[in-house]
């Protein structure tokens, strides 16, 4: 036997695969991350994600457990899934403002380290067994304020469209902006019930408390995840 019995593909493979696995060794279930093409800037970016990932030890960010080849790593498995079954869950206000609070908190240890996070979204929150949500895919993170990649294809757009600040459509710069403007956008999907569209509707949001935090992150008037967390608080 084999050190990993392959139970199941994640995510279809596009640039990369997860594949859920059971590590024979240590009986337990992780989660195996490859890449899947022979293109040299999704090299780039690969390494780039192993490079920072390994660096992170955080109860809010997905553990990494070791490298297993040139592009191929070993992860913690988060068998919720991601933060998009939260949004379209039955769960009550304080519940999804725990789990948020929870990927905020990672965020801002992420920050703490020098590196903006540059693709925050639902799909890179994932929520444990524990109903713990940790932060994930560090492939576009970065060093606060600096340019991570040159020779850039005309394809590639730092974070993902969304949730990228409309005036960083063709920055490649770290910005801190990008993660706060990107948690407004989650907030915003949490607790609007909306989906993506181009025209917010900010009344949609029952708490105007927390529509207002919306309004903050999306404006530029936060420019740090602190003042986030401690809004956020009071109302958990």
């Amino acid at each position: 036997m084999g050190r990993f019995h392959y139970l199941k593909i994640l995510r279809e493979p596009v640039y990369t695969k997860l594949c859920m696995v059971k590590d024979n060794e240590r009986d337990e279930y992780f989660v195996e991350k490859s890449l899947m093409v022979n293109i040299d800037f999704q090299k780039r970016l690969f390494e780039n994600e192993m490079a920072v990932h390994q660096k992170l030890d955080n109860r809010y960010i997905i553990k990494f457990i070791e490298q297993l080849g040139e592009h191929c790593f070993l992860m913690e498995y988060a068998s919720y899934g991601n933060f998009q079954r939260v949004i379209d869950s039955d769960m009550d206000e304080k519940e999804r403002l725990r789990l948020l609070l929870n990927a905020l908190k990672g965020l801002e240890y992420l920050h703490a380290l020098g590196y903006a996070h540059n693709d925050i979204k639902p799909s890179n929150i994932l929520v444990t067994g524990e109903y713990r949500a940790k932060l994930s895919d560090f492939a576009f993170s970065g060093v606060i304020d600096t340019v991570s990649f040159n020779d850039i294809p005309s394809y590639f757009y730092l974070g993902t469209e969304f949730f990228r600040p409309p005036e960083e459509k063709t920055s490649y710069v770290n910005r801190l902006s990008n993660d706060i403007y990107a948690i407004g956008k989650v907030l915003y999907l949490l607790f609007s019930g909306l989906k993506k569209t181009s025209v917010l509707d900010l009344d949609s949001i029952a708490n105007p408390n927390i529509g207002e935090i919306v309004r903050n992150c999306l404006n530029g008037s936060y420019f740090s995840v602190e003042p986030i967390i401690r809004a956020l608080n009071v109302l958990s």
